[in-house]
């Protein structure tokens, strides 16, 4: 077992041997399932990749040793902490246990996906292929984040997954992160998107793309295309180099869920509401635009627009700041009865300026929600009501 540390981003990268059994038994749950890893990896369809996955299968029957592959493991601080004195003394005797007692779906498959799939067929020809040995490199990590700033770095510059794949990777790891340090969040699967029925129910992934959004300070993450993801990809890069991307994303997903409790059960004259687009309270976070520019409008303040790099201190100021105003706002909301409420967000004017765009419906109410928060941030929360930051909004 070769182990060595990363200082840059504060992680281990471990190489070991192992019979392709055991590597099949520790990665089986991350390969098949699905939204995690196997749906990322398009299927090989073309004529020259069918031929080339074919030939791959048929050296693995014969014998072949495959480069190594590369498995992400999210062992939390206490698992991290124990690999530290494990490796301070040189003896890594537990290692390997706590490897396989890992959670299932704290592990990805970063590197390997179709080396994968060639094994397992091949194990359907001939399953002597179980008893041979694969080199495996383990990168171990106490987030999320450090995987996700490794894996951008290796990736820049060479024939790049885009960054939504690559979020795509870490996808189950980063839902067991967010939901055991938000307690008050409850994540319903794709399958099952279902109306909410309490303020903190969202769609897991919904979640992930915010993640992305207040990492990239886009309301709208533009990946399909290159030149774009590549700047994208810069700007994820310089909020994850200082290794604390996701604390600020938790700890605004925190506010954003307190937020959500005081308006959800706000309730309007179905009559006078009734083809209007935000007919209630939970309607408001339970849409995905709205969330977007809230969450996009916070990270543009704590990380500076696009293309500016505030230094890891400045950040931290603008963050405590930023919690303190949304606390001593919260307050005030809470002091008002549920009239006084209504009358503050002014569902009539949010509505009219929803009706004003019939094309990019979408992308126009992103850029209006970002507009409507960064306006209610720069004037310090100390508004009558959120009439102002809809018209701001909407004269964008």
């Amino acid at each position: 077992m070769d182990v060595l540390k990363d200082l840059r981003v504060d992680c281990f990268s471990l190489m070991k041997t192992y019979q392709i059994k055991e590597y099949l038994g520790i990665i089986e749950t991350a390969y098949t399932q699905k939204g995690n890893v196997e749906g990322q990896r398009v299927a090989l369809k073309t004529k020259s990749a069918v031929t080339i996955r074919n030939r791959m299968k048929s050296d693995i029957v014969r014998g072949t040793i495959l480069p190594p592959v590369v498995v992400g493991i999210v062992v939390g601080e206490e698992g991290f902490n124990k690999i530290e004195k494990m490796h301070e003394a040189g003896e890594y005797a537990e290692l390997e246990e706590l490897i396989n007692a890992a959670d299932a779906n704290t592990i990805s498959i970063i590197d390997g996906m179709q080396r994968t799939t060639s094994i397992m067929e091949a194990i359907e020809e001939s399953e002597d292929v179980l008893e041979r040995e694969i080199r495996v490199e383990f990168w171990i990590t106490k987030n999320v984040n450090s995987l996700l700033y490794r894996m951008l770095i290796l990736n820049t510059g060479q024939v790049p997954w885009n960054l939504k794949r690559q979020i795509e990777v870490v996808y189950n790891p980063l839902i067991k992160e967010l939901t055991d340090h938000v307690e008050a969040m409850t994540l319903l699967s794709v399958e099952n998107p279902s109306n909410r029925t309490k303020p903190g129910e969202y769609q897991a992934e919904k979640i992930v793309e915010l993640f992305l959004v207040f990492g990239t300070r886009e309301a709208k993450v533009d990946t399909k295309s290159a030149l774009a993801d590549e700047f994208t990809k810069l700007d994820f890069i310089g909020v994850t180099s200082e290794n604390q991307l996701n604390n600020l994303f938790i700890e605004f997903l925190k506010i954003m869920i307190q937020f959500d409790e005081i308006v959800f059960k706000l309730t309007l004259d179905s009559e006078v509401v009734e083809d209007e687009k935000f007919k209630s309270g939970k309607d408001l976070f339970g849409s995905q635009t709205l969330k977007a520019g809230f969450m996009s409008a916070i990270a543009q303040y704590i990380f500076g627009i696009p293309g500016e790099e505030y230094s890891k201190e400045k950040q931290n100021e603008k963050a405590t700041y930023l919690m303190d105003l949304f606390e001593h706002y919260f307050e005030k909301l809470k002091e008002k009865n549920e009239e006084e409420l209504i009358e503050y967000i002014d569902f009539i004017t949010l509505n009219e300026y929803m009706k004003t765009v019939n094309r990019g419906i979408g992308d126009f109410e992103r850029k209006f929600f970002n507009k409507a928060f960064e306006t209610l941030i720069d004037k310090k929360f100390e508004l009558e009501n959120l009439t102002p930051c809809w018209r701001a909004a909407g004269s964008k």
